[in-house]
């Protein structure tokens, strides 16, 4: 509760703070746009989508398969709500696009974002980024 309403950059140093107040880091909290998608993420070997809003996504995604179309790119889609993890899978688009979600359950009021789907999701899509980045091509 004491992070709501933080940038998600303020809150995350908090967390590593929190785990290891040693831990050094530089903060950069910049608005991400499709014109700047390319400099802010040009070097990158894998990306991790992990926007809330569906339109941020669907821009994120546009503009770095336009500008990397052979670079990894990692999204989540379908977290909303509980149920069972099961339907949490891994869906590949062409050759570069990865959702990890149900792909369809939706915010909705009643129906929110839930800690637990949320993190089931984020951990796959770290372990894909891990099987992608040691040459362990998944099947899906």
């Amino acid at each position: 509760m004491d992070q709501l309403g933080l940038p998600k950059t303020r809150a995350l140093a908090d967390n590593l703070a929190r785990i290891n107040p040693h831990v050094r880091h530089r903060l950069h909290e910049t608005r991400v746009e499709p014109g700047n998608v390319c400099t802010l993420f040009g070097q990158v070997d894998v990306l991790i989508e992990a926007f809330d809003r569906a339109d941020q996504k669907a821009m994120l995604i546009e503009a770095f398969a336009a500008a990397r179309p052979d670079t990894p790119l990692i999204a989540a889609s379908g977290l909303a709500g509980h149920g069972d993890e099961a339907s949490l899978r891994v869906q590949r688009i062409g050759r570069s696009l990865f959702i990890v979600g149900d792909q369809a359950s939706g915010a909705e009021p009643g129906r929110g974002l839930m800690a637990p789907r949320v993190g089931i999701a984020a951990h796959m899509q770290a372990n894909l980024a891990v099987r992608l980045l040691l040459g362990d091509a998944p099947v899906c």
